[in-house]
């Protein structure tokens, strides 16, 4: 009966020679189309293929040896991974002893080119489900590969992107395609105000729960005007959840910390950690050290700490290195400050105080040694000093003691045999004079001195003027002039000089004395620098030698070179006379007897007191009180005084140089 039917159906529905190629299926009994091995027609009706379970896209089952092309329609969904089978029509694009299954796309599980609808998140997805990579083609030229590989990676404009630069990691490889121009990743905005944000590019840890931001770099838009425009770089890190800008690249500056925050910021070199430190908190600076202790502090760690120059000078700070200097030549480990001018017109070290500065301009301190030494080594034609000092007062209502050099030495110990000096100098001329101390005192008045001495100890104190020009004296001071001898018997005994209420010179003669007369002969010399008239006459006092009854005697003829002795009493002895002679000397002649001086220097006034006696006429007659013309105008050398004063020294004040 079954066979019957199916032989009935197949006479009433297909239409077919016996002989034809093709084979048509209709209720019409038309032909087969000649292009078509079967033509099916049916306006009502639809062509159903056979149903099976597949097992997997490389399983025959349940189909024994399916036929390359074999077309069926899979029932449910099989397997898993890449070889999985799901509903739908699938054909053999394999061989009957290896199958390949591959479905056929519907709407519903391909990407179309006017796009999809009806994806789900997490089940529908682009790309591959075995082990390729995913191309990106434009007129069939690749343009992007997505890596099948352990961490995503991308290449952009190469179909091998860079792997091995940071170890195991996703990458993002961008490259000109061979083009050999560049590549370019543009962030962009439409915003043309300042302060609008053009680009962000987030650094973060994300999972499914959240979205941790640990970094970003992020470009403003600062200005802009026409097609152009003006930005910066701005680079974030995330503390404790707040993002903080660490560093900013504007159009006209780099900025560390743009947003004042307790920072630290540090450069590393080969060899150096700390090449540069910069203390957000403290707002110290370090160079060598991770924790300065100043505003900048440098360490070197055993070299040369800071080295400035320009063309001509040049100075270190914390200078580590071994010198020389000097002859005996001298050795120095380092120097705290190292500085050099090898050029004309520069100074090595210069220090200013100024305004309202109430302190030194330089100050050295020393607990161990010499707090300042200075060596100098000149073989030219000047004579520059060791160290020089030069002081400008220009305050009228200053009267103190205008200093351009104080030395104090203070002695606090309890030995008291040792000597404290306030100033010791040396002056060695080896085969030439040498000169400890030479002072010169300037004044367009007459108070003027080369030098002051003073000693204040348990006495009343003493002072003294050397080289006086207001009283016209080498030496005027309180205390008596006296010269100390040390002999082996006696010790150092002292010899003073006698004083007098006004100058006087002496000399001594031998006088020959015939029948009681003789003649004294003043020295040329003597006669010349002296003052000899019936106001000051030549002062005799005569010890006769071997005369037992001499009677004394009396002058005679006095002229200016000598003056005539004669015996008193008419005595007519024979013999030698030992002489002392006094005369009037014409160095401050006119001045009178007890003239006044000038009192300690610390004074405020120098000038001479009022009180005085009967017979000082400094004040009534100023100019008639001798004085001698200076060394340079009596012999000739006037011209060369006036440079040495001038120039050795005024100009040495103004501009202390060659």
């Amino acid at each position: 009966m079954k066979c019957k039917v199916t032989i009935i159906a197949a006479i009433v529905f297909v239409s077919a020679s016996a002989y034809a190629q093709n084979v048509g299926i209709n209720s019409t009994g038309a032909n087969p189309n000649n292009s078509a091995m079967l033509d099916v027609v049916s306006s009502n009706k639809g062509m159903l293929v056979p149903r099976v379970q597949l097992t997997a896209t490389n399983a025959p089952a349940p189909i024994t040896s399916p036929a390359t092309s074999l077309l069926i329609y899979n029932i449910a969904a099989a397997g898993g991974g890449s070889t999985a089978v799901t509903p739908g029509y699938y054909y053999n694009a394999g061989t009957a002893g290896a199958p390949n299954w591959k479905r056929i796309s519907t709407d519903g599980d391909h990407w179309k080119i006017d796009g999809n609808s009806g994806t789900v998140a997490g089940t529908n997805f682009l790309g591959t489900t075995d082990a390729q990579h995913l191309d990106f083609r434009t007129n069939n030229t690749n343009k992007m590969r997505i890596m099948n590989s352990t961490y995503p990676t991308i290449g952009i404009g190469t179909s091998f992107p860079v792997t091995n630069l940071s170890g195991n990691s996703a990458v993002l490889h961008v490259h000109d395609g061979g083009a050999s121009v560049g590549s370019q990743l543009i962030l962009s905005t439409h915003a043309t105000t300042n302060n609008s944000r053009v680009g962000l590019v987030n650094f973060a840890s994300t999972q499914t729960t959240n979205n941790r931001v640990v970094s970003s770099i992020e470009s403003y838009l600062t200005a802009a005007s026409g097609t152009n425009a003006s930005g910066d770089l701005r680079f974030f890190t995330n503390n404790n959840n707040t993002l903080q800008e660490k560093f900013r690249i504007g159009t006209t500056e780099a900025v560390f910390n743009e947003q004042s925050i307790d920072y630290d910021f540090r450069v590393e070199s080969n060899g150096d950690v700390n090449a540069l430190f910069v203390n957000g908190g403290t707002n110290r600076v370090g160079i060598g050290l991770n924790g300065p202790s100043t505003k900048l502090e440098v360490s070197s760690s055993g070299g040369d700490a800071i080295y400035g120059h320009g063309t001509n000078v040049g100075a270190y700070v914390g200078y580590e290195t071994n010198f020389t200097f000097g002859a005996p030549v001298q050795t120095i480990q380092g120097s705290g400050l190292w500085a050099a001018n090898p050029s004309a017109g520069y100074t090595s070290i210069y220090a200013q105080s100024t305004g309202s500065a109430t302190v030194a301009a330089s100050i050295n301190y020393s607990t161990v040694w010499i707090p300042s030494y200075n060596y100098g080594i000149y073989g030219g034609n000047l004579t520059p000093s060791a160290s020089y000092s030069y002081m400008s007062y220009t305050s009228n209502a200053n009267s103190d003691l205008k200093r351009g050099v104080t030395a104090f030495a203070e002695y606090t110990g309890t030995n008291t045999t040792g000597v404290t000096l306030g100033s010791f100098n040396i002056g060695d001329g080896n085969n030439g004079p040498g000169i400890g101390a030479y002072n010169v005192g300037f004044s367009n008045s007459e108070s003027a001195f080369g030098s002051y001495h003073e000693g204040v100890g348990g006495g009343a104190g003493y002072y003294a003027y050397v080289a006086d020009d207001l009283s016209n004296r080498k030496i005027t001071g309180t205390g008596s002039v006296s010269e100390i001898i040390p002999t082996e018997n006696h010790g150092r005994i002292t010899l003073t000089c006698p004083e007098s209420p006004e100058y006087w010179y002496q000399d001594y003669y031998t006088v020959e004395l015939v029948n009681g007369k003789g003649h004294l002969d003043l020295d040329p010399i003597l006669a010349d620098i002296v003052v000899i008239d019936e106001e000051n006459p030549i002062r005799i006092f005569a010890t006769p030698q071997n005369m037992l009854y001499f009677n004394g005697v009396t002058t005679l003829n006095q002229s200016k070179s000598g003056v005539d002795l004669v015996e008193l009493n008419g005595g007519r002895n024979s013999g030698t006379l030992q002489v002392q002679v006094v005369v009037k000397p014409k160095t401050n002649y006119g001045e009178g007897r007890f003239s006044q001086a000038q009192g300690p220097s610390w004074a405020k006034d120098l000038s001479l007191p009022d009180a005085k006696t009967s017979n000082q006429n400094r004040a009534e007659r100023p100019n008639e009180i001798f004085e001698w013309p200076a060394d340079w105008k009596v012999y000739g050398y006037e011209e060369k005084a006036k440079e040495f004063y001038e120039k050795s020294l005024k100009s040495e004040a103004n501009m202390p140089k060659k």
